[in-house]
């Protein structure tokens, strides 16, 4: 039980816990925010890609 306690205490000190809700609730909407603009950024890459492909195609024909 004592070694589970300090591996805990490794991960987050105690003296943190207080800490930790407000470090999460600060974080959260910025961890979305970037995730929702690699989501855009990634439909973004697959529209032009697309785009181009038939592009070249076109003028291959």
């Amino acid at each position: 039980m004592e070694a589970v306690e300090q591996a805990e205490d490794a991960l987050l000190p105690s003296r943190a816990l207080p800490f930790a809700a407000t470090v999460v609730e600060t974080l959260v909407p910025a961890a979305r925010a970037v995730g929702d603009a690699a989501d855009y950024v990634r439909s973004s890459a697959a529209s032009v890609q697309g785009s181009v492909a038939l592009a070249v195609a076109d003028c291959l024909r």
